[in-house]
């Protein structure tokens, strides 16, 4: 009868035992699935952001090819107006190397502090300025420029950025000059016309309106 007692225990301590590894065999399992299933939703989140960030790689190259590659010269700028970054279009320009103006206020805006000013003034106010500039090249020769500058506001409306752009316009300006020319100039014999008569004799009127001095033809 004791033989049989402890045996009778010994059975209840391995079924006990057997049970207990069914259920964390079974807890195991659940547990196994739970995380395979928040695996599999991770490495869906995962393949989704490397899509994202694939697409914007993708994005962010043809912007530097296009910004590398254009005619035209692009400058970033800081809040203060001084440059950040140019594009080989601005050295192309300009004959200025990009490494030796990060750092300082563009030399397209030249010695003219009133322009500079009149742009700082017209930004702080709204976002966009756009306007014609005589700028200097690195070898000291003058030239026309249309440039336009926007500005790029980050969390909170703070300014972080102000971007250039500008392109050359000595072609377009002689083109220009000599049209204004040709409207004012009789062609046969090379003096002001009618046209050029009007626009200096108005001129002239507002001028000696303006100082309250007299004016004779």
């Amino acid at each position: 009868l004791a033989t049989q007692a402890r045996y009778r225990a010994f059975d209840r301590v391995i079924s006990g035992l057997l049970l207990l590894l069914v259920l964390l065999f079974t807890a195991g399992l659940h547990l196994q699935k739970r995380a395979s299933q928040r695996l599999a939703e991770v490495n869906h989140q995962l393949a989704g952001k490397l899509d994202e960030l694939e697409r914007a790689q993708e994005g962010l190259r043809l912007a530097d090819v296009v910004v590398r590659h254009t005619g035209e010269g692009i400058l970033v700028l800081d809040g203060e107006l001084r440059v950040r970054s140019a594009n080989p279009g601005f050295e192309r320009i300009t004959g200025f190397g990009a490494d030796g103006v990060v750092g300082e206020v563009p030399p397209l805006f030249g010695d003219d502090a009133d322009i500079l000013q009149q742009v700082r003034t017209r930004l702080q106010s709204g976002s966009h300025w756009e306007g014609m500039l005589w700028a200097r090249r690195a070898d000291g020769d003058r030239f026309p420029l249309e440039a336009s500058l926007d500005v790029v506001r980050g969390t909170g409306g703070k300014v972080e950025h102000h971007v250039m752009v500008f392109r050359d316009v000595t072609v377009q300006k002689q083109l220009e000059d000599r049209l204004r020319e040709l409207s004012a100039t009789d062609g046969l014999t090379l003096l002001a016309n009618r046209r050029s008569f009007d626009e200096a004799l108005e001129r002239e009127w507002h001028r000696a309106t303006r100082h309250g001095e007299p004016v004779s033809l």
